[in-house]
């Protein structure tokens, strides 16, 4: 009951039928016909018959209408939610990766590295291994993946690949023993942030446009 206030209170209704409905009555007022009472005329049943059939036909063209048009627009309400859900998954996923990447810019030993990992991705535990890692990405990767379907603005999947595989080349890092990374370990941590700014910056701004988030 609600879907259908809502739809009219949304003046669904054609602009077009208030504007032929005035039209047809001008028409009617100028060629002479109008409503009148008269005990004496005689009734014409044929003509009262006939007006009745129109107004019948109408009015069941009008029920007609109403009995398609309401169930589409709900059912096309329905599928916006059910996209808008989606889309907002794959954009959670995604502000989690470029939220990682800019925490470690600076991350200069595994500890820390570490630290960052298991606050930015929680579902991680304390004692996870290096295959719980890999079954995250490969979640994640068919979420992300699903942007390409979701988004009209969105990279190619080579680019979120890459994302990944960064990842994981980071996640190497946590189970070093050295004090501080070295200068190639310090390399794979610059090419996955490199790899998220780009995104950051060619994409997201349109998937924020496309959910309708201001920020």
């Amino acid at each position: 009951m609600k879907k259908i206030k809502s739809f009219i209170a949304k003046k669904s209704i054609p602009n077009w039928i208030p504007i032929v409905v005035l039209a047809i009555c001008i028409l009617c007022a100028f060629a002479g016909w109008k409503i009148t009472y008269n005990p004496k005329l005689e009734n014409s049943w044929d003509a009262i018959a006939a007006i009745g059939g129109w107004v019948s036909a109408i009015i069941s063209g009008i029920a007609i209408w109403f009995a398609v048009a309401i169930p589409k627009r709900i059912a096309d309400e329905q599928n916006k939610i059910s996209l808008f859900e989606k889309r907002f998954v794959c954009y959670l996923t995604l502000l989690k990766y470029l939220s990682f990447s800019k925490s470690i810019r600076s991350a200069n030993s595994s500890s820390q590295l570490k630290t960052t990992f298991l606050f930015t991705f929680t579902q991680m535990d304390e004692n996870f291994k290096p295959t719980d890692i890999v079954l995250m990405v490969k979640k994640d990767e068919n979420v992300l993946m699903s942007g390409l379907f979701l988004f009209t603005s969105y990279c190619e999947g080579k680019m979120i690949r890459e994302i990944l595989e960064g990842l994981l080349s980071v996640a190497s890092l946590i189970s070093s023993t050295k004090s501080s990374f070295s200068p190639q370990q310090k390399d794979k941590i610059n090419f996955f942030c490199d790899i998220c700014d780009k995104f950051e910056n060619l994409y997201m701004e349109n998937i924020r446009k496309e959910l309708n988030i201001g920020i």
